[in-house]
């Protein structure tokens, strides 16, 4: 026996043939005491038959589904590797390695279970299966770096009606959607919530929803805050508490749509920081980091089928998750607005700069301007003049309305004028006509000229 469940138990199989023909096979069965037990043999027949439809690399395959004796049973594909549940915990952390790994396993799970939400019938007619039992111990990572999507013992084909009694949930509590572990009509978007609780688990080294007691599960997943994952880990960027967050809202409607924006996203965060692992790096790292549990899996399997245990060094540590986490660039996101904000506003304090110098150099052209204009202006000097004689007399200011007068000469009149000969003396010949006033010069202080006017 190679593993032992709640509703099933796993052992180690051999199928042989003609010509030295030899396959190591996984056979899974139902438990004795649930073998009469209408709904788990149902729901043992459903794994059988949805994942014999579901033929993906990042999907266990199942090869038949039988009946011995009265007991149903499955033969499935012999997987060497160790579960997420078992690297996880390894990861190193700190240093953005978790983050990469995270993405690179995740974004391949990811493919499987878009398989199956987009899943298609022979003649094309959509069938989609949401699994509602997405957590660390159903994904599997492989010696040769692939990551497979395990047990769909609780999935669901959405076109098939329901089926699950009332007051019964399938699946682990504390990585159900909100919508689920209240019973509601689910959809895709149930498995994304599932995901997000595996990434937030897997980038902070602790579990999210594990209270004492299921009703305490139930309130932490429908009520209480989510702790943001940079809080808990400073070191990676805070682009992927947005990714985080978003897969796990509550409001079904603001979830990611699909398991693909999901990975899309995620993908691209990880990739600025240094980007997903290819399967052959992949391989190194779960047989650096999980060596122990490897050798330990390989002597009870050697011993199952009688062979000698292999022995063998774990490969170092590839320096891909030894190097720190590189310095990340501030993107236009989501999640990096802030950030965005700040160095747009850092920039535009030159520009601004050179526009208030350019105003002022406007406003003193603009005002010699007008002053040359004015001063050709005979009228507009007037107009000037008045004014300020007509501000003296309203407030009484006598010394003020002398200094404007004062300020004022009066030009002298042409040769060609009859009244310039005697400019000194009243005209004797009028007698009832009021004698000229002497011209008042200020020569230095005098910029305007104008006629002479009668007294």
């Amino acid at each position: 026996m190679l593993a032992r469940g709640g509703m099933a138990e796993v052992f180690l199989a051999r199928m042989s043939g003609v010509g030295g023909f030899a396959k190591l096979l996984v056979i899974k069965r139902i438990l004795p005491h649930l073998n009469d037990d209408p709904e788990f043999h149902e729901m043992f027949l459903n794994e059988g038959r949805v994942t014999a439809r579901l033929n993906h690399s990042n999907i266990c395959q199942v090869y038949e589904l039988g009946e011995v004796d009265g007991v149903v049973f499955l033969a499935m594909e012999y997987l060497e590797g160790l579960p997420w549940s078992d690297l996880a915990p390894l990861l190193p952390r700190g240093r953005g390695v978790e983050l990469r790994v995270a993405a690179t396993v995740l974004g391949q799970i990811c493919e499987g279970l878009r398989f199956a939400h987009e899943y298609a019938d022979v003649d094309g007619k959509p069938m989609p299966i949401v699994h509602r039992d997405v957590s660390p111990q159903n994904l599997f990572i492989t010696n040769e770096g692939v990551c497979k999507l395990l047990d769909f013992g609780v999935s669901k084909v959405l076109t098939e009606g329901t089926r699950t009694r009332t007051g019964m949930l399938k699946g682990k509590l504390p990585y159900m959607a909100p919508e689920q572990i209240r019973g509601e009509p689910i959809d895709a978007r149930a498995d994304v919530f599932s995901m997000g609780v595996v990434l937030w688990e897997a980038l902070t080294g602790a579990r999210l929803f594990n209270r004492d007691s299921d009703y305490q599960i139930w309130k932490a997943i429908t009520e209480e805050e989510v702790p943001r994952v940079t809080s808990r880990v400073p070191g990676l960027p805070v682009t992927i508490d947005g990714v985080v967050m978003r897969a796990l809202e509550r409001d079904v409607n603001r979830r990611y749509p699909s398991i693909r924006a999901f990975a899309g996203e995620l993908r691209e965060v990880a990739e600025r920081a240094g980007g997903t692992f290819d399967t052959a790096t992949l391989s190194q790292i779960l047989k650096s980091l999980g060596a122990g549990k490897l050798a330990d899996k390989n002597e009870k399997v050697s011993r199952a089928i009688g062979r000698p245990a292999r022995a063998s060094e774990p490969p170092p540590v590839p320096a891909a998750i030894t190097q720190p986490l590189p310095t990340i660039e501030p993107s236009v996101t989501q999640h990096s607005i802030a950030l965005r904000d700040a160095s747009v506003k850092l920039g535009r304090r030159k520009p601004r700069l050179r526009i208030a110098i350019a105003v002022g150099v406007l406003a003193i052209v603009v005002g010699i301007t007008a002053a040359l204009w004015t001063r050709k202006d005979p009228a507009v000097a007037d107009a000037q003049r008045d004014a300020a004689a007509v501000v003296a007399v309203a407030t009484g200011d006598a010394e003020q309305q002398g200094s404007a007068t004062d300020d004022v000469e009066i030009d002298e009149p042409p040769a060609d004028d009859p009244d310039h000969n005697e400019p000194d003396k009243p005209v004797a010949d009028e007698p009832d006509k009021p004698a000229r006033p002497r011209p008042v010069r200020r020569p230095k202080k005098v910029v305007e000229h104008k006629p002479p006017v009668d007294a």
